[in-house]
């Protein structure tokens, strides 16, 4: 059943529009404690607004676990696919052809001498 600010026993009431909350959960934390009575009412709204601090950092390291895991998804999300293994393999096999090459041109222009002293010219 719906409870009215208006209705609410002495202590519970809130003293302004910001109070409304940790008085409404003040009254709730007595209620289900058993009968509300004003007596408790200093020490149920200091556990209300813990629970309300308690509630609103998890809130915060909620939403800020969740905006970094979107960033890291977005982040990831512009990265190219890295090259397979078939482009790996033909890379490796380029790269020895153009050695070869470079090898087999010294050798027939003479010019494995200069490289290198001890080679054969």
């Amino acid at each position: 059943m719906p409870v009215s600010v208006d209705t609410l026993p002495e202590g519970f009431r809130p003293t302004s529009p910001e109070d409304r909350l940790p008085a409404l959960l003040a009254y709730g934390l007595a209620a289900a404690a058993g009968t509300p009575r004003p007596d408790e009412a200093p020490a149920r709204r200091a556990e209300a607004g813990r629970a309300l601090e308690e509630w609103a950092y998890r809130h915060l390291h909620n939403q800020a676990e969740t905006l970094r895991r979107e960033g890291a998804r977005e982040a990831l999300a512009g990265l190219r696919q890295p090259p397979g293994f078939g482009k790996l393999v033909l890379a490796g096999l380029v790269s020895l052809l153009l050695a070869a090459l470079i090898g087999w041109g010294a050798l027939r222009l003479g010019l494995l001498p200069y490289l290198h002293p001890q080679l054969p010219g």
